[in-house]
């Protein structure tokens, strides 16, 4: 069996990953983890070059939030952050295919024993779940209607972030988290 090289992050610095990819075996399989764009100096030519090997089948790739950020920007449902690097792609000529080409990627791979993922696993979730979970996002993501999915997507995210504010600035909170703070600390500070 040949080595599978997992690397996550690649966040639209083309340079590094040609450099990467060069220091690699030639037959080496290797899975990209996510956020395949946004913030480096090159997100268009990150895509298109990921696009070129996985159509060469050399490599698989999986969704990260900045690229579901770039989705949505390119839907119209999200607009471009200060910091995004994303807009050479929506300028592109070629912008059509590669949007159609992320949304075809998957949300996680697994051959059985190994599991990837961009961010992680809810701890609650076993493996079937977690396939059965990531497909239904996939099937969404490849439909005709894909934006009614996004707009869902960003509207219930939106909502997660302004209860995590809140909670973040009742008093409650606070009392919890230095309570369980000073606690563990205690705790390790007398070897237990």
């Amino acid at each position: 069996m040949s080595k599978i090289y997992a690397v996550g992050d690649i966040q639209g610095c083309a340079p590094s990953l040609k450099a990467l990819v060069k220091k690699l075996p030639a037959q080496s399989k290797m899975i990209f983890l996510g956020d395949l764009v946004n913030r480096g100096p090159d997100s268009l030519g990150t895509l298109r070059y990921l696009k070129q090997l996985q159509e060469e089948q050399r490599i698989e790739c999986i969704l990260g939030n900045h690229d579901l950020h770039l989705l949505a920007v390119d839907a119209g449902i999200r607009k471009t952050k200060g910091l995004d690097t994303v807009q050479p792609i929506l300028d592109a000529p070629d912008r059509a295919e590669l949007i159609n080409w992320l949304r075809h990627r998957p949300m996680a791979l697994s051959n059985g024993k190994v599991l990837t993922v961009h961010a992680g696993v809810l701890p609650q979730w076993d493996l079937q779940q977690t396939i059965e979970c990531a497909q239904e996002v996939e099937k969404a993501l490849r439909r005709k209607s894909y934006k009614d999915f996004l707009a869902q997507y960003v509207w219930q995210y939106s909502q997660q972030v302004e209860q995590l504010i809140k909670r973040l600035r009742s008093p409650s909170h606070h009392y919890q988290c230095t309570h369980s703070h000073s606690f563990l600390h205690s705790r390790r500070r007398n070897g237990v």
